[in-house]
């Protein structure tokens, strides 16, 4: 019965990480029911950055979605040097 509950317990925990990354907290509490620690910690290793426009996932680096090809970040332009 203990470790029913522990199996559980992962799974909430998973869930509740993902969901505080903006990622669906369903999909991860199955993980962290099935794998227990192991979907907690890749609850934890996953990147939190998703797009505004298409919801994807995304590097956090990135200034141009890869897959709906809208800018994120605007262009910072360069100061114009005098000669």
């Amino acid at each position: 019965m203990e470790l029913l509950i522990f199996w559980i317990l992962c799974g909430v925990i998973a869930a509740m990480i993902a969901a505080g990354k903006g990622s669906h907290p369903a999909g991860y509490a199955i993980l962290g029911f099935i794998l227990g620690p192991i979907g907690i910690i890749m609850a934890l290793l996953m990147s939190g950055e998703t797009c505004a426009f298409c919801g994807k996932r995304i590097s956090k680096d990135a200034s141009i979605c890869p897959y709906c090809q809208h800018q994120l970040k605007p262009i910072q332009e360069q100061p114009k040097q005098n000669p």
